[in-house]
Formats: structure tokens, C-alpha cells, sequence
């Protein structure tokens, strides 16, 4: 067949035609057909939409047809839009469309296939084509949405919640599978349904993990974090383990194996390693333990160390020492020691850690009652709702500070600070406000700001998922370690000097010095990291080390 290329400056062509007309045209049958679909015969087409669309032809002789400028047709359904032949055009609406005849085929085929539930993690997902709503039908989705989270009182982020975006995807696809509208009772199914079948998936996704775990534990790969904690509403106690490792291709892997109940009479070291044992054995992984192939990491909790005082086992360093133990034989005694442990200043012998409340200096105590009178503030916001007149006036609400959230006090004493001028004019405006504000120094407010943002900056650093940070640990001392001294770094490598605008800051800077050095300290590990990473340089302090 000869194609006959024309210029797509010519008008007749894009004026003779209209999209229905050359939609009919193409599917009329007969031999030898009048009109027909040609390929983009471009040598470098950057768009997979010419997979299944061409240009429409006309057919000028014997074989030969003539390119139909500004317009593409699908060559299964013949369907044509129209499209700018001048290099101009986009190829958007074509990706979106989804052809009759191919999904039709596509959908029969895919009847038989069973996807098992881990197919979901391992299994790349394809992209597919689909229809942009019309903006009625956007709307309508978007009020019944809101009137759902309304009139059931949920909480408008749970639209973000990937869960449900999964669950209807599903429903999507098959109402696109089976071509016909879906009973919504049949998608739907009870509470009682649900409960039944958590016991189920759970035991099919751990035969699916197992022999995962297995082959890491094998390797010795395989890290255990276990952890105890207590729901203090039911006054009920879990255990949970957190499970590590890293595989041939270096990605780094961390999920939670399970949050069990503690059923246990009391929380002593056997008691701990029983339940830790029987959450293991689960998984098939109680042998591994047995001979010391899985490491253990966990705080400095007491009934947890005796549980594992005979294993593979990596701790935060405790009051006076930080060490690593590891499991070597069966001749260990807690009298043995090593040359690898790490001796570190214990905090009792500086005077900051010996001071007790009534000895504090003037200055350091008018830190703690600026601390205590902000707490009191945001509770006292709270009751009264002054954070809605808060609000209203232009400021931030008050962030409340709690002991299980890290650096939530930051949080707070930040919310403060940038709404304390509207916070003082509530106050002192209605006569129904009792709160008195003399407690609360704006100099400490802000010094307290400034020392805590370093360790905030040092968290983001550390804290970063799937990402390995090993080699942030030593460098992220030693910004916190320089910055509790009153010094910094500036962007030239040069020391500067952080000054206080308040006194009593000087002995909470000593005194948190003293804890970082007392909990925290390296081995060859962190150092060799922090020197192999590649955008380190230069490592400035780092002999203080």
C-alpha cells in the first residue's frame, strides 16, 4: 500500500471532515475500502498512544492512500479524534482512552487470573489508561464524601488513608472487568465478615513471610527489635517486634512483625523471653535464635536486657556504660569483659547532674517556670477554648506538650512564641480570662527554641525511613555535642558563637552535654561510615573524638 504524504498547510482536508463523519467512514465494510487507518510512520515517536492509533486515509488509487490531515483513529475501534498534524498536538486524550474492543478481549482473559495477597507488595504495578470525570461528577463524588465524614463524625484525613483508595481501585477494575453494573451489596460485607478474616490473611501473609525471614536469619542478616508497652486506657500490655534487614541488592527493609498481647504474670526477664519466643516461633525463627544468627536491638529497659543477656544483642547505652554485647560461647560470664567496650563519663560526677530543686540558681529555676506556666497555658487554652479566639485573631492555636511524642515540647514552646502578642491581648480584653502571663519570659521562650532546634534538624536527619543513616549518627553528635557548647558551623567551616539571651540556659546546655555524652558514643562503625560516605568531605571536629 503507497502513502501519499500532504502538506498539512492545505485546509480542504481538516474542513471536509469532521470526527463522526470519518468515524463512519472508517468502519464501513467493502473491498477494496474507501478510507483507512496508516501508522505514524515517524522514526522517533515518543508517545506509546501510537501503539494503537494512526492517522486516517483516503484512498487515492491503487493501493495508495492519502493521509486525512488533523485527526487520529483507533485502529481496532475505529474511533477518531482530532489532532494536530503540525507537530503541535498532544497525544494526552489519546493516552486516555480506553478502547472498547481491546478491553473487551483484555477482560475475558483476565477472568482466570487469582492474585495471592503478597502479589500486592511484590508485584509492579501497570500503568493503565483512564477517563478524566466530568466536573459534575466530581462534584457528586466530593459531596458525598462530605457528607459521609459529617454525619458519621470521621476525620476528613481519612481520604488520605491509602486503604481506601485500594478498595475502591478494586472496585473499579472490576466494573471494568465484568462490563456491567456490580450489586454494591455484594462489595460490601459486615464487621463480623472482617474480624473473621483478619485471622486468615494473617496466617497467609506469615506462611508468605516466613521463608523470607528464614533466609535473612540464615545469613545472620536478620535484626530484632522488640519492644513493651502499655495501652494505659484498657490497661492492657503489648509486645512488639519490629523487624530489620537488608538484602542482596542493599535496600534496607523495616516492618512491624507483630503487636501482641502480654499475657504473662509479671514482666521479668523470663517472662519477657517467653512471649518473645513464642512470637518467634511463629515465624519459624525460634531455632536461629537458639544459636545466636539474629541480633537483637533494643533500649536500655531492664526486664528486656535479662531477657536477652545471652544473645546477639545491641543496646543504648546504659548510665554508666555503653556496650555492645555479643553472644561468643558458651563460656560467658557477666564477669568476662571486652576490649571493644567503650567506656563513657558517667553524668553523677559533674555538678549540674547533683543539683537538686532547691539549689537550682534563680535563673535556671525561672527556665523551669516558664516551662511549667506554658504547659498550664495550653491546658487552660484548651478548657476555655481561647485557642479559637486565638485563631480568629490571626495567631497559631497552641500545640500541646506530651512526654510520648518526641520534641513535642519544641512544638509547643514555638506555638507560643509566635502567638504570645495575641495571647496577651485575649487575655487582657475579657474580663472572663484569668490566666496571668508574668511566668513566662519571652527571653527563655525563645533561647529554649533555639537550643531545641538542633536536635529537631539532627531527628530529620537520622530519621529517614528505608534509608540507611549510619553515617549520619556520628556527624549529628557532633552538631548536637558544638551546639550545647554555644558554638556552630557556618556554611565557610568557621566557629561562631551562639549567645543566650537568658542566664539560666547556660546550666540546662551543661547538664543535656552531659547526657548526650553519657548515653551516646561510636565504634569503628560509625566512624568508618561517616569517612566512606561520599559527601563528607571534609569532617570538621572530628578529632574530638
Amino acid at each position: 500500500m503507497d502513502i501519499i504524504e500532504v502538506s498539512s498547510s492545505n485546509p480542504v482536508s481538516v474542513q471536509k471532515y469532521s470526527t463522526t463523519s470519518l468515524e463512519s467512514f472508517l468502519k464501513q465494510k467493502g473491498e477494496p475500502k474507501e478510507y483507512e487507518i496508516i501508522n505514524n510512520d515517524q522514526k522517533h515517536l515518543s508517545s506509546p498512544a501510537w501503539t494503537k492509533f494512526g492517522f486516517p486515509a483516503k484512498r487515492v488509487g491503487d493501493d495508495a492512500y492519502q493521509r486525512i490531515d488533523g485527526f487520529a483513529s483507533c485502529f481496532n475501534c475505529k474511533s477518531t479524534y482530532s489532532y494536530q498534524s503540525d507537530g503541535s498536538g498532544s497525544t494526552k486524550h489519546l493516552l486516555r482512552y480506553i478502547c472498547s474492543k481491546a478491553s473487551l478481549s483484555t477482560s475475558v482473559s483476565a477472568v482466570n487470573i487469582v492474585e495471592a495477597p503478597i502479589d500486592k507488595f511484590t508485584q509492579p504495578k501497570t500503568a493503565s489508561s483512564s477517563i478524566k470525570l466530568s466536573i459534575q461528577d466530581s462534584m457528586k463524588i466530593r459531596d458525598k464524601f462530605t457528607k459521609w465524614f459529617c454525619s458519621s463524625i470521621r476525620p476528613f484525613n481519612m481520604i488520605t488513608d491509602p486503604g481506601l483508595k485500594d478498595t475502591l481501585q478494586i472496585i473499579v477494575d472490576m466494573c471494568r472487568k465484568y462490563r456491567c453494573p456490580i450489586d454494591i451489596d455484594d462489595v460490601l460485607v459486615s464487621a463480623t465478615t472482617i474480624s473473621t478474616n483478619v485471622a486468615k490473611l494473617a496466617h497467609d501473609y506469615r506462611s508468605l513471610i516466613k521463608p523470607i525471614l528464614i533466609r535473612q536469619a540464615e545469613c545472620g542478616a536478620l535484626t530484632v527489635c522488640p519492644d513493651l508497652w502499655t495501652d494505659n486506657y484498657q490497661k492492657i500490655n503489648y509486645l512488639g517486634l519490629t523487624i530489620y534487614f537488608v538484602d542482596s541488592n542493599y535496600k534496607l527493609y523495616s516492618f512491624d512483625l507483630c503487636c501482641s498481647r502480654f499475657n504473662e504474670v509479671d514482666k521479668t526477664g523470663a517472662s519477657v523471653l517467653r512471649a518473645l519466643r513464642k512470637q518467634l516461633d511463629l515465624f519459624g525463627l525460634l531455632p536461629y535464635m537458639d544459636n545466636h544468627n539474629i541480633t537483637f536491638t533494643t533500649d536500655r529497659g531492664s526486664n528486656i536486657l535479662k531477657a536477652l543477656k545471652d544473645k546477639r544483642l545491641t543496646t543504648t547505652p546504659s548510665k554508666n556504660k555503653l556496650k555492645q554485647v555479643e553472644y561468643t560461647d558458651d563460656t560467658y560470664s557477666d564477669d568476662s569483659s571486652s576490649e571493644d567496650d567503650v567506656p563513657t563519663p558517667s553524668p553523677s560526677k559533674y555538678i549540674e547532674a547533683n543539683t537538686i530543686m532547691p539549689n537550682l540558681s534563680t535563673k535556671a529555676k525561672e527556665v523551669l517556670i516558664t516551662i511549667a506556666t506554658s504547659k498550664k497555658l495550653v491546658k487552660y487554652a484548651k478548657i476555655t477554648g481561647l485557642n479559637k479566639v486565638i485563631h480568629e485573631r490571626g495567631g497559631v492555636a497552641l500545640k500541646q506538650e506530651c512526654i510520648v511524642r518526641w520534641l513535642s515540647m519544641s512544638n509547643m514552646l514555638e506555638s507560643i512564641d509566635t502567638s504570645i502578642e495575641h495571647i496577651r491581648a485575649c487575655l487582657s480584653s475579657k474580663t472572663n480570662y484569668s490566666f496571668k502571663l508574668n511566668n513566662i519570659s519571652q527571653d527563655v521562650l525563645k533561647d529554649l527554641i533555639v537550643l531545641l532546634s538542633e536536635f529537631k534538624n539532627v531527628s530529620t536527619l537520622v530519621q529517614t525511613g528505608s534509608r540507611p543513616t549510619l553515617h549520619i549518627a556520628y556527624i549529628s553528635m557532633n552538631i548536637l555535642a558544638n551546639h550545647l557548647n554555644g558554638t556552630d558551623v557556618n556554611n565557610d567551616g568557621e566557629i561562631i558563637q551562639i549567645f543566650d539571651r537568658h542566664d539560666g540556659i547556660d546550666f540546662f546546655r551543661k547538664r543535656w552535654n552531659q547526657l548526650l555524652k553519657s548515653m551516646f558514643t561510636f565504634d569503628d562503625r560509625h566512624l568508618a561510615a561517616a569517612i566512606l560516605y561520599p559527601m563528607y568531605r571534609r569532617l570538621t571536629f572530628a578529632t574530638s573524638y
